[in-house]
C-alpha cells in the first residue's frame, strides 16, 4: 500500500478559505454579513459623494499646481492657484456639508499666500522645509 502525503495548501491562501463556504468561489460568512452593512452605509451617504469627489479632485489639482512640474514663474503659479480658488468659491454653495471646509481652505491659503510661491522665483530655494526638518529630527 502506497501512502501519499496530503497535498499542501499554497502558502498565500488564508486558512479560512479552505473551510466550507470559503473555498474557491465562496466567501467567509463574515464577509457576507459585511456586504449589507456597506450597502446601507453607501446608500445613506450617496448624496455626499459628488461633493467629496469634486473636493478630492480640487485637492489633487492644488497639489499639482503647487508642485509646479511645468516650472512656471511665481506669478503664473499664483495665477493658476488663484483660478482654482475662484472655482472653489463659485461652486461652494453647491457642495453641501463640505462648504465650511472649502471656506477654511481659502482662509488658510490666504494666510500662506504671501510666501507660498517664492520658491518658484528664487533658484535653489526648496518649496518646503521638510528635508531639513527630517534631517534635524533624525539627529535628535
Amino acid at each position: 500500500m502506497c501512502l501519499r502525503p496530503a497535498p499542501a495548501r499554497p502558502a498565500h491562501r488564508h486558512p479560512r478559505l479552505a473551510r466550507p463556504g470559503g473555498g474557491k468561489g465562496g466567501r467567509p460568512k463574515e464577509l457576507g454579513r459585511l456586504e449589507p452593512l456597506l450597502d446601507r452605509g453607501l446608500a445613506a451617504t450617496a448624496d455626499r459623494w459628488l461633493a467629496i469627489r469634486t473636493a478630492y479632485a480640487w485637492v489633487h489639482q492644488a497639489a499639482h499646481l503647487l508642485a509646479n512640474h511645468a516650472e512656471q514663474s511665481g506669478a503664473a503659479a499664483r495665477a493658476a492657484y488663484q483660478a482654482l480658488l475662484a472655482t472653489m468659491t463659485a461652486q461652494q454653495g453647491t457642495r453641501g456639508t463640505l462648504a465650511p471646509a472649502l471656506d477654511r481652505s481659502r482662509t488658510v491659503t490666504a494666510s500662506y499666500a504671501p510666501g507660498l510661491s517664492h520658491c518658484y522665483d528664487v533658484s535653489h530655494l526648496p518649496p518646503t522645509n521638510n528635508a531639513p526638518e527630517q534631517y534635524f529630527g533624525a539627529v535628535r
